[in-house]
């Protein structure tokens, strides 16, 4: 029988742990981990699944702690390695779909409900039968920002492209679109806080989140059609909520005021195959995530999750 050699274990600890990080794929990580003894010892004890996650979504460097209450006798570092295995695995192994649930809040809305923001996630306006839009309310300052937040399909979501149409006056010709737009993303300061219909009340929710990403700004076309804002690299949404920021007025309306007005909004992500992915690590990871303020906020996927003074999010 032939004698087998690994040569990993014959190079300098430092070049064999910089091979194995030239790895960019979860699955070759864990194939790699069952190869030998020595292998496994330098892909978990160097944290090489967690490291490859942040590295892709950088979102999760505000990870401080997981469980994984499935294999509580496990130790922290073979823990982390199944943990973020998988969950790389969830973020990067299903096709993209649109992820809009539905909208939240708009800053501010001229007839409401006939240019709500609900106009913004239907081609047809349910009311009018005519084109789907949302109106914000005129004014004579050019410079005068308006926001759009929205709920995605899920807590988890990597978003790769945004699409928004800035909608045309059939009648006058008159496209009242924004110069730039800005994406932001994040969870809310407290779920108790989203009982309640801002879109009803015709309220801003601005101030009822945490934005943990913020996109560079994008110029806008000023054209009737249904445009691509591509993010420089996928996003890992953690918390579920689309902020759109709209910056700048161009034109004015017969009124002789500035207004802002969209049509439908598209998103694309690993929305709907996404939930069904995070849906089969249910009871296995429970996630604490730190974020800018100090707070701790706990991401946790139990199906009835006791309450401790922190925000708590099933997934």
């Amino acid at each position: 029988m032939g004698t087998h050699v690994d040569f990993l274990e014959g190079l300098d600890p430092d070049m064999a742990l910089k091979i194995l990080t030239c790895l960019d794929d979860a699955t070759d990580l864990v194939r790699a981990s069952v190869v030998s003894r020595y292998w496994q010892k330098t892909v978990i004890s160097n944290g090489l699944s967690k490291q490859l996650c942040v590295r892709t979504f950088p979102q999760l460097a505000s990870v401080i702690r997981v469980v994984e209450p499935s294999h509580g006798n496990l130790g922290e570092t073979e823990r982390d390695h199944r943990v973020y295995a998988s969950l790389f695995r969830a973020l990067t192994a299903f096709p993209l779909a649109n992820c809009i649930a539905n909208p939240v809040s708009a800053s501010s809305t001229d007839r409401y409900p006939e240019e709500s923001i609900m106009n913004t996630v239907a081609p047809i306006n349910t009311i009018t039968l005519l084109g789907s839009y949302w109106s914000s309310i005129g004014t004579d300052d050019p410079d005068t920002p308006e926001t759009l937040i929205y709920r995605l399909t899920a807590n988890f979501c990597v978003i790769t492209d945004i699409y928004l149409h800035p909608w045309q006056d059939p009648y006058t010709s008159c496209l009242c679109s924004s110069g730039f737009v800005r994406f932001q993303m994040g969870h809310p300061k407290s779920w108790k806080e989203l009982n309640y219909d801002f879109i009803e009340a015709q309220e801003c929710a601005d101030d009822k989140f945490i934005w943990t990403y913020t996109s560079p700004v994008f110029p806008v076309a000023q054209e009737n059609r249904l445009q691509r804002f591509k993010l420089p690299d996928p996003v890992l949404c953690i918390g579920g909520y689309l902020q759109i920021e709209l910056l700048g007025r161009i034109n004015k309306a017969i009124d002789d005021k500035y207004y802002l007005w969209r049509a439908w909004l598209n998103q694309s992500c690993t929305t709907s195959p996404l939930a069904w992915g995070i849906y089969k690590l249910q009871n296995c990871i429970h996630i604490e995530q730190a974020h800018g303020v100090g707070v701790e906020c706990e991401w946790v996927d139990y199906d009835e999750p006791e309450m401790d003074g922190k925000d708590e999010i099933d997934l």
